[in-house]
């Protein structure tokens, strides 16, 4: 019964050991702060309003781009006596970025066409994501929910392992059983897997938007359209 005791005790420290070890193996400390540094900085894009907003200014630089390139383009040669080839060579040589952007826009506005469907349709997987592990605590603490109740189990077993005494191997037992409830209870009843596969919905979405090059594309078009 002592022997049997005593595996039991050892494996709950093991089990301590390993939940306390986990954050620090994964990094989880520093992916969980990159979480809540992305979350806040796109916490106000993702507000109802600031979609809207983003979908009517996105409306008005598609309507513009077309009825330059329909309109405007079409007629300046015939204004200023040239034809289109001498208009072309004219903008190259006096208004070169001007000419290379209008050249662009039937690929720049379409790509960041795609940037704000992309924000309207992960929307929903924003919130979730913004919701990890509540709505009102930030990703930070998940790393302390797996050190803390580690750090417990670890202290228990060592104490009962040296001292023996009954009560404290009963109460560590009981603490090691809910605990382990817990650890089964809580990612269901907030919802963390449903919140986990929105986080990977949302950053598959956009992980050619955050790759270095995409997010060098961005800028370059940001450029252009300015």
């Amino acid at each position: 019964m002592a022997l049997r005791r005593t595996l039991a005790l050892a494996l709950m420290g093991l089990l301590g050991a390993a939940l306390l070890a986990f954050p620090f193996a994964t990094d989880m400390f520093a992916k969980t702060k990159g979480v809540d540094d992305l979350t806040g900085a796109f916490r106000d894009s993702f507000t109802g309003q600031a979609l809207n907003a983003t979908s009517s200014d996105m409306a008005t630089v598609e309507a513009m781009s077309r009825q330059m390139q329909d309109e405007m383009l079409p007629s300046l040669p015939q204004a200023l006596g040239m034809n289109p080839l001498q208009f072309q060579e004219f903008m190259t040589q006096n208004y070169p970025i001007a000419s290379s952007g209008i050249a662009q826009l039937d690929t720049v506005v379409p790509r960041f066409q795609g940037l704000v469907t992309g924000l309207n349709q992960q929307a929903d997987s924003f919130r979730q994501a913004d919701s990890i592990p509540t709505s009102y605590l930030p990703a930070l603490t998940v790393p302390f929910l797996f050190v803390l109740p580690g750090a417990v189990l670890t202290l228990l077993a060592i104490a009962c392992l040296i001292t023996r005494r009954h009560g404290l191997v009963k109460g560590a037992s009981f603490a090691a059983v809910i605990i382990g409830l817990v650890f089964v209870i809580a990612p269901f009843a907030l919802s963390v897997p449903a919140k986990a596969r929105a986080v990977d919905e949302m950053t598959g979405s956009f992980s050619t938007t955050f790759s270095n090059t995409g997010a060098a594309q961005v800028q370059n078009d940001l450029i252009l359209t300015r």
